[in-house]
């Protein structure tokens, strides 16, 4: 991949002499080598991983300009994608959605049900504590959703807060011309170049369909 030598003995030195200790009532045991190298979570493990995915997205490029290996076509203006990397990391979030949004996110809400039916129901209800203890009081949703000054909890509207993460994905896509969203979305959405001018089509992609919504919020902060 071209790294030096050095720096090569340097991580591998890394991984392979690593040690953990396991700490018991606050104590540190004693220390132990793993068998297989670093482990997930280990603050090593993320800078090796961008080392050696961006070295191999480099030698794929490379194989690709020299015409070894042709991408994927995108869109009209056939942009071509060649590879694409993601951390599958996500709280236990599909990768991929498809058309129905029911069945991609449906284990997510099974597991959300099955944790939330494991609460005990007095945390969940008024009416839980005893007769000499408290009562909660419930606020409304959009009260506690106002700042602190203004008398409210300071939660943060998670659908206003998505909006504004979508128009600011919009945004992206107006001043990224080169970047590889605005290159696919362009190409199959608005091929004219015209992002603020252009609609929904038949069957478009959840991106797009999400990032739509978003228009007018950009369209108030641009003019």
């Amino acid at each position: 991949m071209g790294f030096d030598c050095k720096w090569v003995e340097v991580i591998l030195r890394c991984v392979s002499t690593v040690s953990y200790s396991v700490l018991l009532n606050a104590i540190p045991q004693n220390p132990f080598t793993p068998s297989r190298g670093i482990r997930q979570g280990d603050p090593l493990s993320l800078y090796v991983f961008i080392l050696c995915a961006e070295s191999l997205s480099k030698l794929i490029q490379h194989v690709e300009g020299s015409g070894a290996i042709i991408g994927v076509p995108l869109g009209r203006n056939q942009v071509r994608i060649s590879h694409l990397f993601f951390a599958d990391d996500g709280p236990g979030l599909p990768v991929e959605v498809g058309r129905s949004k029911t069945k991609a996110f449906r284990s997510v809400i099974d597991k959300v049900r099955r944790r939330i039916s494991n609460w005990k129901m007095k945390y969940l209800s008024q009416w839980g504590q005893k007769a000499e203890e408290r009562k909660i009081y419930r606020c409304h949703w959009d009260k506690m959703c106002k700042a602190k000054a203004v008398g409210g909890l300071g939660f943060r509207d998670l659908e206003h807060f998505n909006l504004v993460m979508l128009a600011k994905q919009g945004w992206r896509l107006l001043h990224f011309l080169d970047s590889l969203a605005a290159k696919a979305l362009s190409s199959k959405y608005y091929p004219d170049g015209q992002f603020l001018k252009a609609t929904i089509t038949r069957h478009p992609s959840l991106i797009w369909r999400s990032i739509r919504p978003a228009k007018p919020l950009l369209e108030e902060g641009l003019f």
